[in-house]
């Protein structure tokens, strides 16, 4: 399966693709993107500490959270300015794979990590793709997704509404 790759005597290992970080300068903070790992880990900087690893569960069991999110092969990890985390979820895991746009809300109050989805966009069946992608925000409030190999860009409002989609 996709992020497991096995050895000769059947044993597993996660294989860390990193393809995206973003530098939080208000908490002095690294957000790694481990696409692989279907993980998002949070890194304390300078220290490098490990703050939180969230996403899916795998055989190395680092994960403290999150794995009720669903996402999987995440790609382009960004802090919205309310906080929030922005990303693009290519979604492998899925049968059949949907990508989607995602907001998600992470709370670290007394060390008891928690998060939610705040905002979701599923792309369609054929807009979809395995590989590459991105989600951003922009400044009138709407949301933009590059969708990797499907060659799709897409722009929708707070409504979901499609404002306008190239190919």
């Amino acid at each position: 399966s996709y992020g497991i790759n096995q050895i000769n005597n059947g044993t597993s290992y996660d294989w860390t693709h990193c393809n995206a970080i973003f530098f939080d300068t208000l908490e002095s903070a690294i957000y790694l993107s481990a696409r692989n790992l279907s993980r998002i880990t949070k890194i304390d900087y300078p220290s490098g500490n490990i703050i939180l690893n969230m996403g899916k569960d795998m055989v190395s069991g680092d994960v403290d959270f999150g794995t009720s999110l669903g996402f999987s092969f995440q790609h382009a990890i960004k802090l919205l300015d309310n906080r929030n985390l922005m990303l693009f979820d290519n979604g492998n895991y899925n049968d059949p794979p949907i990508s989607r746009g995602l907001e998600i809300s992470v709370d670290e109050n007394n060390n008891l990590l928690s998060s939610e989805i705040i905002w979701e966009y599923n792309l369609t069946e054929g807009m979809s793709t395995l590989s590459k992608g991105d989600c951003d925000r922009l400044n009138n409030g709407n949301s933009i997704m590059t969708c990797g190999n499907s060659g799709f860009i897409i722009e929708v409002n707070d409504l979901d509404s499609i404002i306008w989609l190239a190919s």
